[in-house]
């Protein structure tokens, strides 16, 4: 039987809040829970890399103090949580599972930490990701592995993130997502991952990988969760050359609203596609659900869908090869094999086709405003399959050998080129007792009505709730 501390970690973000508010339960015994938690499953499941115990229970005795005195701040305030290893926190070691960084403590913090700091929210601790958030597990930090079965991984490269919120190591997490590396995780690990809209949270901060690609969002157990932690993390920061004006927050608020029948763009999946059966069943299920909620449904499909995987490599290659020049150069052999070949490849993209991968990006923005003007919110899958051994190889950047990503990365990759804010969502468990997703698309800046959506799915569902009986990692 699942003990007290088992029993606070299986809330969801939005329960514990309420909990921690009214003071039925101290931030302290929730984060004692957390850390307990941790330290008893985390030598199995490889989720963090760090663990900041110490500034967790201060921070955490901090919050219960405030509260007493009626200095509540809102409803993070004393909620544990983690963050990816690339958002630099100021005196705690980040990074970015590689071995570059492996000792390095930087002197600033990401704007997104100062906001979630600044909320009262808890630090756990950093997770474990793909080196750098590219080619490969690191061997000096190994994966971290799938909390519905260790054998299988957690996909990335917010790969310990996602483990983390679903063995219920923190309520919260925040990933990065340069080509699906929020919802691919949150989608193989059976939890929510929100990549929010280009420029609508600040990236100050955080280790890059491709600038025009990348995005950084919550992942949490629910919908709901995931617009909390944005109504935090949301919003301009000038210190961002690519931060969108401030935009008015009460994503939680909007989340909580009756749903109005909307119009539900739903996308026809393309036989290069490559959907395993359950996944295709469970998204049919899920157009059925939809349906059953009052909404119209209107049949389209994707747009451009090898342009988009073209223009995404076109532009992240060279990008990310920028950005590792210095190292490339003095420290290549401190690479993981397939990180290191895909930075040499970057380096061998010619100018003319960056450029002609960011003139793709304009048309491919340019034939979702037109999918836009017939719909509200789009339906897609998500992984295009259940999960995969941690054993198996990388996948190879020159021959594609083992490629499991390259399907998925069809219904991914759009909405990095596009900006267009997307949330993965748990759709049902496939006969290998592994999660299946689905994911939604909104227009730009319509976050709220993405995640309202998502909610109302969640809610009609329970696909969230259901766990493996006798799994003592899942909760």
């Amino acid at each position: 039987m699942p003990g007290r501390n088992d029993e606070l970690c299986a809330l969801s973000l939005s329960d514990v809040s309420q909990l921690i508010a009214r003071r039925a339960v101290s931030s302290v015994e929730v984060t004692e829970a957390v850390l307990e938690r941790i330290e008893r499953l985390d030598p199995a499941l490889n989720a963090f890399v760090t663990v900041t115990s110490d500034l967790a229970l201060s921070t955490a005795a901090q919050a219960d103090a405030e509260i007493a005195r009626g200095a509540y701040r809102g409803p993070l305030h004393g909620v544990p949580y983690s963050l990816k290893d690339l958002v630099l926190t100021k005196g705690i070691r980040t990074t970015a599972s590689a071995r570059i960084l492996a000792d390095w403590v930087p002197d600033t913090d990401a704007t997104l930490y100062t906001r979630l700091a600044s909320s009262g929210a808890v630090l756990v601790g950093k997770t474990n990701m793909l080196e750098f958030a590219y080619g490969e597990i690191h061997p000096d930090f190994g994966p971290a592995l799938n909390p519905w079965n260790t054998d299988f991984g957690t996909s990335g490269s917010s790969s310990g993130s996602g483990a983390a919120v679903a063995a219920g190591l923190g309520f919260g997490t925040i990933g990065s997502d340069t080509g699906g590396s929020i919802r691919f995780p949150a989608a193989i690990n059976g939890i929510v991952g929100h990549k929010p809209t280009y420029g609508l949270v600040s990236r100050a901060g955080a280790i890059a990988l491709s600038w025009t690609l990348d995005h950084l969002g919550p992942m949490t157990r629910t919908a709901r969760d995931a617009a909390l932690m944005l109504d935090v993390i949301a919003g301009h920061d000038p210190a961002d050359p690519a931060s969108a004006p401030s935009r008015p927050g009460g994503y939680a608020a909007h989340v909580d609203r009756p749903l109005r029948p909307l119009r539900l763009g739903v996308a026809v999946p393309e036989a290069d596609d490559a959907l395993v059966p359950e996944v295709q069943a469970a998204y049919e299920r899920s157009i059925e659900t939809m349906r059953g909620l009052g909404h119209t449904i209107v049949e389209f499909s994707m747009p451009e869908p090898r342009l988009v995987v073209r223009a995404l490599l076109a532009i992240l290659y060279p990008e990310a090869t920028s950005i590792h020049l210095k190292w490339l150069r003095e420290r290549p052999d401190d690479y993981a094999p397939n990180t290191r070949t895909r930075l040499e490849i970057g380096a061998s993209v010619p100018g003319t086709v960056y450029l002609r991968g960011r003139r793709a990006a304009s048309v491919i923005v340019e034939r979702y405003r037109r999918v836009f003007d017939n719909v509200d919110v789009l339906l897609t899958p998500m992984a295009a399959y259940d999960g995969y051994l941690a054993s198996d190889p990388p996948v190879d950047p020159v021959s594609k050998t083992g490629d499991r990503l390259g399907p998925s990365m069809r219904m991914s990759g759009p909405f990095n080129v596009t900006g267009l804010p997307a949330v993965s969502v748990p759709s049902g468990v496939s006969s290998r007792g592994l999660p299946l997703s689905v994911q939604f698309v909104g227009k730009p800046f319509a976050d709220g009505q993405v995640l309202q959506v998502a909610h109302a799915y969640q809610e009609a569902t329970r696909q969230h709730v259901p766990r493996p009986a006798g799994n003592p990692y899942v909760v």
